[in-house]
């Protein structure tokens, strides 16, 4: 105990002698701190880096990363990918331009190192009836019987003249009472969509394969290409350049909305890149937030102008200093760790506003501008110090842990806050002196009087309350759940968020599947036979899923359509076209024969085709140049007719498929060139839960150690944050009772300033809990500190209580104000941060401002109840 009041007196001897040395010379510090400031910042610019890599945030040598990077090793295709996905109207749209697209970037070497679509080459395609449903083949082919003759029709004459012929041959049928059968309807609405979308200045005419085969398409049609660029996360420049290039390319190619095509990117480059910036516009809107309700806070709280300069003034030399300190100590600024500037906002300017308005009640008792700082540096600079050691230790309580992203925060955070202390005992002080006495200072609490006196009247049943309320809120906290999915703290807004979810519910994509690799085709298939065994496994894929299924009875019913369709399908010379008076003729021949059997036919169905019908052709008719017109139309009516009867013919004559013949490119992507072979398993239910994602992943490794995957990922990330909490928690309550213990050097005082803390983080994960906020990678930093904070105002009211003697003194001092001053900037910061776009940092400061909420009522109600209690205070009201 000796040593440490040995210690203490040397630490506040030094203290003067440096403040002594300060306010002598005024200039010649804010002279210094100027230029050491500007060399920080340029050292700043010269050197920043971000990482947005969120499977960066944890210890890289862990089992479930090193089978992750094995499994990179051996299938290098799906790391680092972008996949562009490409949203039309129909399947023909969006595959042609998907093949468009690919081919264009292929032509980029210097960009593109690898691109994998199923819409390059003729593979899937010539082979889609294959991959048909039994069920949908069947209704296809009898699909197909039914256009059967408009089939044949239009293979001799691809014109109106065909289309015309082949809706009279139709239209007779009706005039003579017969079933036209289906094939009227479907031909008379196509001819009527397409008028009335040219009328309409849409000249998108409906696909033929949607007539070939009744496939129609409920909502928009994803096709996807994967890209892999010469990119990496820390150069963000370059991942810049992939993305634009990429929408530049696409935008040349004409895949525009206009042209009925959407292009937006996702996978795990854009979705980092996108982090990248939700992160910097976030971390700047909030900070720009946190600084403009900081002022404003300094102005109610203290209404001197000389001191709200030398307080902002101190927070951003302490910004620009810790901002070099970053780049310098750990290299980098990653996800979370780019917050620490709205962090050191809220938590920075406490020692400013300790020393600023202790020196200004100094000054209320008669000393000038230099005494009374003077006076500050033997009390309340030690209070500060020991302060921001504490609040470090809550920082730097993650160092130590696996956890390496809040370890960088921590170490990051953890020296700005000794390095805003320097500064606070500073550019604080010189300031206050080259700028004169402050004038305009307020005085007084802001706690009133009787708020006071009832504190320390029913000090024994306000603390037995808040205990109680306690026990209650730790009963709440035991249900705290953990979410560490690290795409649940991105911006769920963003092009690639909204993207990626889009193409999940429609089955192209999940990223729930667990990845198995097998060292060759025959164990693949052994593996695939345990998976399928496991209740809680819903499909396994290996090679031999991408081969249709039931290709016998498929191909039989392929044989059948080539019989039906043949006639159709041999055709290989057609007519010449129409003359532009024919075809106009033509037209107004349809038009009139649809008027008669719109008013005579008594079938509705029939009725109400040839009204529409008659309308379309007649608001064709009476536009101006109804030859160009009749033209216009032709070509869109019989636009892809050509391409797909072709395909139909190859699609009909598609043979047996094995894995021989999946195309090279696919190929790669489920069997490395060592042999290994991919295996992937998707769960039943959804792993969202921790709990179910556990279950999967157990009964997945009963049977095949060594997967890896996403949720093997997220499920060891968890586990990595999940320990290092309890580690971090540990570290701080540990180190910090020994800091405050060691400084009271009372046990009973150390109680009572943990006490309240304790109560602030039971508080606090209740509220939590209540509001279905669980922890995630991003907010668990918040308890251990809410430790580290929660001490920095237990050890200024301590420290103080012992200069006063009395509770109602200690509330009215400069100190209680500093507190509620200083919790109320550190509010203001973290709440700024809360309404961040950026799901994790907004979570951070959502929960972080719950906390200091709690802190600030724990330390002036709880604390000060606890103190009274012990000394056995009774007071009458204040007297004003």
């Amino acid at each position: 105990m000796e040593n440490q009041s040995l210690i203490a007196v040397a630490y506040e001897r030094g203290l003067l002698r440096w403040l002594r040395f300060v306010v002598a010379h005024p200039r010649t510090i804010i002279a210094l701190v100027i230029l050491t400031t500007v060399g920080a910042a340029w050292y700043t610019a010269t050197h920043l880096r971000m990482n947005s890599n969120t499977q960066e945030l944890v210890r890289q040598d862990a089992p479930f990363r090193q089978r992750y990077e094995e499994f990179g090793k051996a299938f290098p295709h799906y790391e680092s990918s972008t996949l562009v996905v490409l949203t039309a109207a129909d399947h023909g749209t969006a595959s042609k331009a998907a093949e468009r697209l690919a081919t264009a970037l292929r032509a980029r070497p210097d960009l593109i190192t690898n691109i994998y679509s199923p819409d390059e080459g003729s593979f899937f395609r010539d082979r889609a009836l294959l991959y048909m449903d039994i069920d949908e083949l069947e209704t296809a082919v009898s699909r197909m019987a039914e256009v059967q003759p408009i089939l044949a029709t239009l293979a001799r004459d691809p014109s109106l003249r065909g289309i015309h012929d082949e809706v009279s041959a139709a239209m007779d049928l009706v005039e003579r009472g017969d079933d036209p059968g289906p094939g009227f309807g479907r031909l008379s609405d196509r001819l009527s969509e397409i008028i009335e979308g040219h009328i309409a200045g849409d000249d998108d005419a409906p696909s033929w394969q949607e007539t070939l085969l009744g496939r129609e398409q409920e909502g928009d049609v994803h096709h996807v290409v994967a890209v892999q660029g010469n990119q990496d996360f820390d150069a963000k420049i370059s991942s810049e350049l992939l993305i634009q290039e990429i929408r530049a390319i696409a935008t040349e190619l004409d895949l525009t909305p206009e042209k009925g095509v959407v292009v937006r990117l996702t996978g795990m480059v854009p979705l980092a890149y996108e982090e990248l910036l939700s992160l910097r516009s976030s971390v700047g809107v909030a900070g720009l937030l946190a600084a403009c309700m900081l002022a404003a806070i300094l102005v109610l709280g203290t209404r001197s102008l000389r001191v709200i300069v030398a307080t902002l003034a101190t927070v951003v030399v302490g910004i620009v200093w810790t901002s070099a300190f970053a780049m310098a100590a750990v290299g980098e600024f990653n996800t979370f760790s780019a917050a620490f500037s709205v962090l050191l906002i809220g938590l920075g300017v406490d020692f400013a506003i300790h020393i600023c308005l202790r020196a200004l009640e100094a000054l209320d008792e008669g000393l000038d501008v230099k005494a009374s700082l003077l006076s500050t540096g033997g009390t309340v600079g030690r209070a500060v110090s020991l302060c921001a050691l504490t609040s470090a230790i809550g920082f730097l309580a993650y160092v130590p842990t696996e956890y390496t992203g809040l370890a960088q925060l921590g170490i990051i955070t953890g020296g700005g806050m000794f390095l805003t202390l320097i500064a606070s005992l500073t550019i604080t002080p010189a300031l206050l002196v080259a700028t004169g006495t402050p004038t305009g200072r307020p005085s007084g609490m802001l706690i009133p009087d009787w708020g006071i006196s009832l504190m320390v009247r029913h000090a024994r049943s306000g603390a037995v309350v808040a205990l109680l309320a306690a026990l209650v809120a730790t009963a709440i906290a035991s249900r705290m759940t953990f979410d560490f999915s690290t795409l649940g703290i991105r911006d769920p807004e963003s092009e690639s968020m909204v993207t990626l979810s889009e193409i999940r519910e429609a089955g192209i994509l999940t990223d729930y599947s667990v990845t198995l690799m097998a060292r060759d085709l025959e164990a693949a298939h052994a593996l695939t036979d345990r998976l399928e065994a496991l209740d809680l496994v819903a499909e396994v894929r290996d090679p031999q899923s991408y081969l249709p299924d039931q290709q016998e009875e498929k191909l039989e019913l392929l044989a059948d359509a080539q019989l039906l369709l043949g006639p159709a399908l041999d055709i290989q010379d057609s007519m010449p076209p129409p003359s532009r008076a024919e075809r106009v003729a033509l037209l107004r021949e349809l038009r009139d024969r649809a008027r008669v059997i719109a008013g005579e036919s008594p079938d509705p169905a029939i009725s109400e085709a040839s009204s529409r019908l008659a309308a379309a052709l007649g608001a064709l008719l009476v536009r101006p140049e109804p030859a160009l017109e009749a033209l216009a139309l032709e070509e869109l009516v019989v636009a892809d007719f050509d391409e797909h009867l072709d395909w139909l013919r190859r699609a009909l004559a598609a043979e047996a498929t094995t894995l021989a013949d999946l195309p090279p490119a696919l190929e790669r992507r489920l069997i490395s060139p060592d042999g290994h072979v991919l295996v992937t398993a998707l769960p039943t239910h959804d792993i969202s839960n921790v709990r179910a994602l556990n279950r999967f992943l157990d009964a997945i490794s009963s049977v095949a150690p060594g997967a890896t995957g996403r949720p093997v990922v997220e499920s060891g990330i968890g586990k990595i944050v999940v320990r290092s909490f309890h580690q971090a928690i540990a570290i701080a309550t540990i180190a910090i009772l020994l800091v405050v213990l060691l400084a009271l050097r009372d046990p009973v005082e150390t109680l009572l300033v943990l006490t309240p803390i304790a109560m602030a983080a039971v508080f606090t994960t209740a509220t939590a809990v209540l509001i279905d906020m669980p922890f995630n990678m991003a907010n668990v930093m918040a308890i251990p500190l809410v430790l580290g904070l929660g001490v920095d105002n237990g050890i200024h009211l301590v420290l103080r209580y012992r200069e006063e003697g009395c509770i109602d003194s200690l509330l009215h001092s400069s100190t209680a104000r500093a507190i509620v001053l200083s919790g109320l900037t550190t509010l203001a910061a973290f709440g700024a941060l809360s309404i961040s776009s950026h799901r994790g940092i907004s979570s951070m400061g959502m929960l972080l401002t719950i906390a200091i909420f709690y802190l600030m009522f724990c330390t002036l109600v709880v604390l000060p109840a606890l103190l009274a209690w012990r000394s056995g205070e009774r007071l009458q009201a204040a007297t004003p």
